[in-house]
């Protein structure tokens, strides 16, 4: 097995080392180093803060709070296998759960791949309580915006679904949300025609319960375009 490498949650880039047998010397295990910056800090914490929404409220919602004292993020993944990727701020722990013919497995990475990982997890931090950690390190530049879910611009008081995300300064939403906020909304806006009442506070909800769909296909554009789709989740 070759040489891999990975991406700290910090942006920095370390060379890997794959243990290939049980019983290799000690002195093989050695942690690896950093070795380079190739993404900025703040940009990859803003990934991170997006890959824990997806434990805190998406697809692995089910790990929220699986390994105790453990700040974690990551992402399902399912094709005709199923696969789990996710990290603390100390470890990174990629599950594959599959056939190796290839075959359909029939779940999905959340229903497969990260069971495992939570077990893994728990088991590897409760030996070794340093490879957790509590909070991902914030770095200077971030700044957190609550934002209208259904928007994207900063949320009212009066927004159904609101979210607090880590964004730079640059990109943080200048305007307020005017779907559900007190702006008049303006003729020709894409939400000229959504008033905010009970019917759709309801379709924002439906949409977040929404079951997982799991399938590859085609879509075609109005101009004849194809591209794969693969709804991985």
């Amino acid at each position: 097995m070759g040489p891999a490498s990975a991406v700290l949650p910090q942006g920095r880039r370390v060379e890997a080392k794959a243990i290939t047998s049980v019983g290799e010397p000690p002195a093989t295990h050695a942690a690896p180093v950093a070795v380079d910056q190739v993404v900025s800090p703040t940009t990859a914490y803003m990934i991170t803060n997006m890959l824990q929404g997806v434990v805190d409220r998406g697809t692995a919602r089910k790990a929220r709070g699986a390994v105790r004292g453990t700040a974690i993020a990551g992402k399902t993944g399912t094709s005709r296998d199923g696969w789990f990727v996710g990290y603390s701020p100390n470890l990174v722990c990629v599950v594959w759960i599959g056939f190796d013919d290839n075959k359909q497995l029939g779940l999905t990475g959340a229903e497969a791949a990260l069971p495992a990982w939570v077990d893994f997890m728990n088991d590897a931090v409760a030996l070794r309580p340093d490879l957790g950690g509590e909070n991902f390190e914030c770095p200077e530049g971030i700044k957190f915006v609550e934002i209208d879910a259904a928007t994207g611009l900063r949320s009212t008081v009066t927004c159904p679904v609101r979210e607090l995300i880590a964004v730079t300064e640059r990109m943080a939403p200048s305007m307020e949300c005017y779907l559900h906020g007190n702006l008049p909304v303006q003729q020709g806006s894409p939400f000229a025609e959504e008033v905010e009442t009970t019917e759709f506070v309801a379709k924002q909800q439906q949409k977040i319960d929404q079951p997982l769909r799991v399938g590859t296909g085609v879509r075609v554009d109005a101009n004849g375009r194809k591209s794969l789709v693969n709804d991985m989740r």
